[in-house]
């Protein structure tokens, strides 16, 4: 019995589906250099860190809804939060 609800949220797409979920139909024009490395960066994390960060900062949800989302505690979410950061800030000091 379908009561109108998706089957799966929009938090639940893009963690799956991550990026290409909610692509545009073109790819844009062009992308900023600075913008460039960040991508990269993220791109060279492992699924469930980019799906913390994906989590983190493209929902507007509590952080215990994304935890559930990724299948994660509320902790184990930050602690793969704060080492997805990390790493991202590390990979672009090395870029310069």
């Amino acid at each position: 019995m379908n009561v109108g609800y998706p089957r799966a949220t929009l938090l639940a797409k893009m963690i799956d589906q991550q990026c290409r979920g909610a692509a545009q139909s073109q790819p844009p024009v062009s992308m900023p250099d600075e913008i460039a490395e960040v991508d990269r960066a993220v791109a060279a994390l492992s699924q469930l860190m980019r799906g913390v960060i994906l989590a983190h900062y493209l929902t507007y949800a509590p952080s215990e809804v994304k935890a559930r989302a990724l299948h994660l505690s509320r902790a184990h979410f930050w602690r793969l939060l704060k080492r997805a950061q990390r790493k991202v800030y590390f990979a672009l000091e090395m870029r310069r």
